[in-house]
């Protein structure tokens, strides 16, 4: 008896351990393509995918395989180092 409690809690714990990466990689596709600001036909083109595919990922039916992630990570914008405060070059210049 205990092995087989034992085994459902490691199926449980299986079972939530999927559903959280999951729905982890249905919210990055939906961001990266949303941050791109384009459409899923769009963003199904520069993956080499259909657009129901992408639909799919983001409504959670389906997962990307790993090359497809891989792929729709390289298409993240870059972000933006913090702007720096323009300071003078020399502590003098400026002043008159």
């Amino acid at each position: 008896m205990p092995c087989s409690m034992h085994r459902n809690a490691m199926r449980c714990a299986l079972t939530r351990a999927l559903f959280v990466s999951h729905s982890a990689f249905m919210e990055e596709i939906a961001r990266i393509r949303k941050d791109l600001g384009i459409s899923q036909t769009a963003f199904a083109e520069l993956l080499g995918v259909s657009q129901a595919k992408v639909s799919r990922w983001e409504a959670g039916v389906s997962t990307p395989s790993k090359a497809e992630m891989i792929a729709a990570r390289t298409l993240r914008r870059p972000k933006r180092p913090p702007r720096r405060k323009s300071t003078p070059a020399h502590p003098n210049q400026g002043a008159a």
